[in-house]
Formats: C-alpha cells, sequence, structure tokens
C-alpha cells in the first residue's frame, strides 16, 4: 500500500521531470526564428544578386572580403575590407542596407543557429562594379 506522502512525491518528481525536459527543449532543440522579414520591392528586387554568407568565414572577392561576424533574427553584423582598407564593422538590420567603404551592403534574410554556423543572404554592390553577382574565392589561409 502506497502512502500519501509516496504519491506525492512520485507526482512532484513526475512534474519536475516534464518541467525540466520543456525547458531543455525550449533552450537546445526548439528551432530559432528565421530573419525573413516582407521586404520593399526594391530590396526584393537584389534577390538574384544576393548571396547565401556564413557565419565567422572570411570570403574574399577579389576587391573586397567580408566575414559575417553575427547573425540574429533582427540584424546582421559584418566585418567589410576592400581595395586594403582595414576592416569596417557594422550592424545590419534585416531587410535594410548600409553604405560600407562606398559600397552598399543589403540584408535579406537571416537565418540564425544557436551555434555559430547560420547565414545571411546578402547582397553587396559597390560602385566600379557591372556586376554585383559573384563566385566567392575560397580563402584557404595558411
Amino acid at each position: 500500500m502506497v502512502t500519501r506522502t509516496k504519491k506525492r512525491l512520485i507526482a512532484v518528481l513526475a512534474s519536475l521531470t516534464l518541467i525540466i525536459g520543456a525547458a531543455v527543449y525550449v533552450v537546445f532543440w526548439r528551432p530559432l526564428p528565421q530573419g525573413t522579414p516582407k521586404l520593399s520591392p526594391d530590396v526584393e528586387a537584389l534577390r538574384d544578386e544576393a548571396m547565401s554568407l556564413p557565419e565567422r568565414g572570411p570570403l574574399n572577392f577579389g576587391d573586397y572580403s567580408i566575414v559575417v561576424t553575427s547573425i540574429s533574427t533582427t540584424n546582421v553584423g559584418v566585418s567589410f575590407a576592400r581595395d586594403g582598407n582595414h576592416a569596417t564593422h557594422t550592424t545590419i538590420a534585416v531587410g535594410s542596407s548600409e553604405k560600407v567603404l562606398d559600397c552598399t551592403i543589403t540584408v535579406l534574410e537571416s537565418h540564425p543557429t544557436r551555434s555559430d554556423n547560420g547565414s545571411a543572404l546578402v547582397a553587396i554592390q559597390c560602385p566600379d562594379e557591372a556586376d554585383a553577382t559573384h563566385s566567392p574565392i575560397p580563402d584557404t589561409g595558411p
């Protein structure tokens, strides 16, 4: 015969297990919201020129390089260098543009993750380029 105290103990332990399980799901397994806002027509028109850039990976495109330093659902941090100038860091709201070193960087979408392997859909337009579509040149590094 199970006493009333043992029944309460079992109920409390079961409740704690459910609460801890729900907390673990929310913190570790639940997908993060993606930064894909409704875009204005002029920003949406850049989608064909945009490229998906990984977080934390430097990418070189001939006369400039870019590093996506941080990604959230609302902002993307980038470090941008051009023509041998020192890198300039800026934070750009998703769905908007920022002028950096005479180039316009537009963030169309962000796809954050809990680890540093998210990505952002970014279009880069520089004034001396006829075509803003690029194929990344991988940085082989040392």
